[in-house]
């Protein structure tokens, strides 16, 4: 039988480290909010 192969242990940290929780940037979070406020505020001036 053909031995195994050793794998390169750092990209096992690396593609674990990627992993977790997706969720919005803070930054997408503060435009997404701008864009609601203008919205609401031109709804109202029309």
């Amino acid at each position: 039988m053909a031995k195994a192969k050793i794998r390169n242990p750092y990209v096992a940290l690396l593609t674990k480290l990627n992993g977790g929780i997706h969720k919005k940037t803070n930054k997408a979070l503060r435009k997404k909010q701008k864009q609601l406020i203008r919205s609401e505020v031109n709804k109202l001036l029309d």
